[in-house]
Order: structure tokens, then C-alpha cells, then sequence
């Protein structure tokens, strides 16, 4: 893709989820979106895969996620970011704080050809169903944008 006036047109986007997702203890979940903030390069498509980001045009990116989850301080709490379905490429697991609200964050840079994909997971080990919140613009949120050409 050529350049213009010195530096990359923004390829990227940034999705949302508008309704809570509950999670069952042990188990990871896919996790899907239904809002576009914004999308420069269609890497998002709701069907039929409303989980994917994928990748149009080749090169390094950025990416990540942010979740929140309600208040309940047992077990841990992951999320991760898996390319193609299988690759783990960011993974967070945190102690959730006693008596609040937990938000954990997810992100990190890799190269990608057209035609991968990206997904975000979550697992929680409650002891129970424990619910991601869905909070208006920032959470749940997952992104990608490009930032340089590939290698």
C-alpha cells in the first residue's frame, strides 16, 4: 500500500459489546461485539463471526482489549487474545480486588497477513456464573490498527 505524505493511512477499528455476557467458572469464552465505533478497512464484520477482527491488508499492528467485570473477589479473572484460533499472542490473568469492580486490560503488537484473524477470551474461576459488564464506550472493548507495513 503506498504511502501518503509521509507516513501510513490508519487502517484500524474498534468494537464494542452492548450487552452484559455471563461467563461460567472454568470455562473460556468467545467474546463478540455488535458496535462499531470505527472501522477503516471492514475488519469487522458481524456475520458470521461477530468475535473477529480480521486482517485486510498485511502489516504490523496494535492491538487489545478492555473488560470489566462485576464485583466478586474469588478466583482469578483472564482474558486473551488468540490469532487464527489458535495462537495465543496476549494473555492477562489477574486476582480480582475485594469488594469492587474489576477492569483488566489487554495489549501488544504482532505482525499479520491478510486473511488472519484475531478474538478476544475470557475466563473467570468463581466457582459460578460471573457476569462481564457491558459499561456505555468502554468496556467491553476490543481493537486493532495498523502501524507499520510488513516485514
Amino acid at each position: 500500500m503506498p504511502l501518503t505524505g509521509g507516513s501510513l493511512p490508519f487502517l484500524g477499528c474498534r468494537l464494542r459489546r452492548s450487552i452484559d455476557t455471563t461467563t461460567v467458572s472454568g470455562v473460556w469464552s468467545i467474546i463478540p461485539f455488535d458496535i462499531v465505533s470505527y472501522d477503516t478497512d471492514n475488519l469487522h464484520t458481524a456475520a458470521p463471526n461477530p468475535s473477529y477482527i480480521t486482517i485486510r491488508t498485511a502489516g504490523v499492528y496494535e492491538f487489545g482489549a478492555s473488560v470489566r467485570w462485576i464485583d466478586d473477589n474469588v478466583g482469578y479473572r483472564g482474558i486473551a487474545i488468540l490469532k487464527n484460533g489458535a495462537t495465543v499472542l496476549v494473555f492477562n490473568r489477574i486476582h480480582p480486588t475485594p469488594n469492587a469492580i474489576t477492569v483488566q486490560m489487554a495489549n501488544t503488537v504482532s505482525e499479520f497477513d491478510e486473511d488472519d484473524y484475531i478474538e478476544l477470551w475470557a475466563a473467570q474461576l468463581s466457582g459460578g456464573n460471573l457476569v462481564l459488564e457491558s459499561k456505555v464506550d468502554y468496556t467491553p472493548v476490543f481493537w486493532a490498527y495498523r502501524i507499520a507495513l510488513p516485514t
